[in-house]
């Protein structure tokens, strides 16, 4: 019987040895992060290149490539590094509006700055550090812009609509510079739409196409594309927005797929296409900074 407690004690001995060393293996101190703090990302733009005024939310971050997550801006962000790291910066939108379609705006150059990281330090990214990201150049991404700052405007009526784009330059409905569009529908006319006058030989392959617009208006207004092909024009609107209550609002409007799916198409203009909605008497329908971005 002695012998079997010895042999237990042994066993107790060994079993709390083993318990006390894996709790000291893992009752490690936890890495204490160092923080960066972003409350923005600017964009830079030529002038060629239109507006720089945008709809970037979201920055996906990188340290030294790899990536650390997506964050909703103004963020405070954790990074488990410290000392002289690479930090990347990119722009995120929502994709046609939706908060579902969260993604990085591919067609912008991303923000890269080697940063000091100390635990438990918030780097402020500001000043020199201000996160800026700005277009691929035009030898990989083609840009076309209409900014509505004077009256040769550059959209034409479709034979069967009802109104065109007319420029005007209140104040009150002017988003940016000296002008904006307007589409109007007085009562007893209902359907409009409008065409760009220049024609895009776009990529089909999958490569990245998007109309970026400010818009404001008391109506749905849709956003497509009229594939030409021959004497044929194939009219096809990918993505209806809502009216916005009086207040001006950026849209990212993602015309890759539909392109893509014209295999046959020469070429593409762009179009905006308003149907009168039930209950509205005069559509009034105000756009700005019209901007067809897409990869080469």
């Amino acid at each position: 019987m002695k012998q079997d407690q010895d042999v237990k004690k042994i066993y107790l001995i060994v079993f709390c040895a083993f318990v006390f060393n894996g709790c000291k293996k893992w009752d490690k101190p936890e890495q204490v992060p160092a923080y960066i703090h972003i409350d923005h990302i600017d964009l830079s733009v030529s002038p060629s290149q239109g507006t720089a005024k945008h709809g970037l939310i979201d920055a996906w971050v990188y340290v030294n490539d790899q990536p650390v997550g997506v964050f909703n801006l103004p963020a405070t962000i954790p990074i488990l590094a410290s000392g002289s790291q690479k930090i990347t910066i990119a722009g995120g939108i929502k994709e046609d509006g939706l908060t579902e379609h969260r993604a990085k705006y591919s067609l912008l150059l991303p923000f890269i700055k080697t940063v000091n990281l100390i635990p438990g330090h918030v780097h402020e990214m500001t000043g020199v550090d201000q996160p800026t990201v700005s277009y691929y150049p035009s030898t990989d991404v083609g840009i076309w812009h209409e900014n509505f700052d004077d009256a040769a405007i550059e959209f034409y009526a479709d034979p069967n609509s009802d109104a065109g784009v007319a420029y005007v330059n209140d104040t009150v409905n002017v988003f940016e510079g000296t002008g904006s569009g307007k589409i109007e529908l007085p009562a007893g006319f209902d359907y409009a739409r409008v065409i760009t006058s220049q024609s895009f030989d776009l990529p089909k392959l999958g490569n990245p196409v998007f109309v970026e617009l400010h818009y404001k208006t008391n109506n749905s207004m849709g956003i497509g594309i009229q594939a030409i092909n021959g004497t044929e024009l194939i009219p096809l609107t990918n993505t209806v927005l809502n009216a916005t209550n009086g207040e001006w609002k950026k849209i990212y409007v993602k015309l890759t797929d539909i392109v893509s799916e014209q295999s046959n198409a020469d070429s593409f203009k762009f179009i905006i296409t308003i149907d009168k909605d039930n209950g509205v008497d005069v559509v009034e329908n105000y756009i700005d900074n019209f901007k067809v971005v897409y990869d080469k």
